[in-house]
């Protein structure tokens, strides 16, 4: 093994950078590399205050963990080569002054309970600013046996921290994306809300479990678009997602309210209800998973029971008290005369009820107002409403 890191090795760890960038720990490999051509017990890549000098993350090769939290937690602030770390030029490496040889390193806590017990002597390494505050540190630590690090390691390690930097920042930005598209996707499939996000360009982002499972037989996705099995509901469903996307073409407001109701027939059952709404939220940038616009589709199933709050009903769809009694029974799939029974009312005065219910929510037919209410009622809710 060679006894530096020569030009000859720098193309091919600079390409293992850049391929390693977007996976969630592929810097973990280029410190293997690095530790093994500069003949180090261990690398370290670390994200670390410039000031006071905590450690807030970091790649770590040949360091056993135990010792990495220990410094980490402990020795980073005893540690006399970071202070002389961040006393060189950004971006310069340099070997340390600070080794087994240096009586007065020997002395310091640093060496005595944390280097000797793992016989680790000298150091090298170079920082480059992350931001204002956080710079990424590449540091090796070299068995005592080792001897100084050699001007051609730390001319390599100087080529190659740009590239780090780089790097860091395409490896920061995925670990958001990823974490941005995990958590979306979370709350999607909490609860136990049917929902399907469409793209601007009517592709399917994203299709929940339980979206999946009301869809079966019914809707499916072919060439990332959605198919229904009946021509006269697919063209109404169709020229929903076109009014969303116009709707959103003249809209500025964060989140667009309101939507459209779509019957899709199914065999022997009810008809499923799919309530399309487009949605506008600020904030999301446009290189993230998931476009700032988008439309939600969200699949009721009239035959289930819903029970929604009487009370919630009243308050966020306007309605009277008798009309969100009524209302909250029509969620749970009750028709007129069963409404009449469990309210004692007459089924002449359920069904005033239910024609000021549908004219106040601007519907046609109990699946349409279910979808609605369920949607409306999202925000108070907090959790889904449940399922029977």
């Amino acid at each position: 093994m060679s006894q530096s890191i020569t030009s000859r090795d720098i193309e091919p760890l600079i390409d293992q950078v850049y391929a390693l960038a977007t996976e969630m720990d592929g810097f973990t490999a280029v410190a293997q590399h690095v530790a093994r051509l500069s003949r180090s017990r261990s690398c370290c890549f670390m994200l670390q205050d410039a000031k006071t000098f905590h450690l807030e993350s970091g790649w770590f090769w040949g360091m056993d963990m135990e010792w990495a939290v220990v410094y980490r937690d402990k020795y980073f602030q005893h540690d006399p080569t970071v202070i002389e770390h961040f006393k060189i030029p950004d971006g310069q490496a340099y070997a340390s002054a600070y080794h087994c040889e240096n009586a007065e390193f020997c002395e310091s806590i640093f060496f005595r309970e944390w280097c000797e017990p793992q016989q680790l002597g000298y150091f090298a390494g170079a920082y480059t600013m992350l931001d204002n505050r956080l710079a990424l540190r590449v540091t090796l630590q070299g068995d005592m046996s080792r001897g100084q690090y050699e001007p051609d390691t730390l001319h390599a390690i100087q080529a190659l921290l740009p590239h780090l930097l780089r790097a860091c920042r395409i490896n920061q930005r995925f670990i958001e994306i990823e974490s941005s598209a995990q958590a979306l996707s979370d709350s999607l499939e909490n609860g136990r809300l049917a929902l399907i996000l469409l793209d601007r360009n009517s592709e399917v982002l994203h299709c929940n479990a339980e979206a999946k499972s009301l869809m079966r037989g019914v809707i499916s996705v072919r060439d990332k678009q959605l198919r229904t099995h009946a021509s006269a509901s697919q063209k109404l469903l169709d020229g929903t997602i076109r009014a969303s996307l116009a709707m959103l073409e003249m809209s500025s407001g964060e989140t667009l309210l309101g939507g459209f109701h779509v019957p899709i027939p199914r065999t022997g059952k009810s008809a499923l209800s799919a309530y399309v709404t487009p949605i506008r939220t600020v904030g999301i940038p446009e290189t993230g998973p998931w476009q700032g616009d988008y439309i939600r589709i969200q699949l009721i199933d009239p035959d289930a029971r819903l029970d929604l709050d009487a009370g919630q009903i009243e308050q966020v769809m306007g309605l009277s008290t008798a009309e969100a009694r009524v209302a909250a029974l029509l969620c749970r799939g009750l028709g007129t005369a069963q409404i009449s029974e469990q309210l004692n009312l007459s089924q002449f005065t359920v069904r005033d009820h239910i024609k000021s219910i549908y004219r106040r929510t601007d519907v046609n037919r109990q699946s349409e107002f279910v979808a609605k209410a369920v949607y409306a009622l999202r925000p108070a809710l907090g959790a889904a409403p449940r399922l029977d």
